[in-house]
């Protein structure tokens, strides 16, 4: 699988957690299917990680622990860390963003 779809994928996967997340604060029961979820991205961060140098490395290496750091914090059910929870989980999204765009600057 080319860099670009797998990037592309990843960001997309991490919209639809986002959306998974914010459907659980509207009281849905969701929980399982999120926790899935952040472990495809995780998955999907070290595979990226893996198969990349430089820059994008270091950005998948983030992303891997930026998705770890989010799990341990999404499970404190404290309106302050849920915050912090969502400004991570977009950290990871445009990261994979920007990972995509230099990917498809390179082709």
């Amino acid at each position: 699988m080319k860099l670009t779809t797998l990037a592309l994928i990843s960001s997309g996967i991490s919209v639809l957690q986002i959306v998974i997340g914010a459907l659980i604060g509207l009281g849905y029961d969701l929980l399982i299917l999120h926790g899935v979820v952040g472990a495809v991205l995780l998955v999907l961060s070290i595979i990226f990680a893996m198969s990349t140098k430089g820059v994008e490395r270091r950005m998948s290496l983030g992303n891997a622990f930026l998705v770890i750091a989010n799990g341990i914090i999404g499970a404190h059910l404290n309106s302050f860390l849920l915050i912090v929870h969502l400004i991570f989980a977009l950290g990871v999204l445009s990261n994979f963003s920007v990972m995509y765009g230099m990917e498809r600057g390179k082709s």
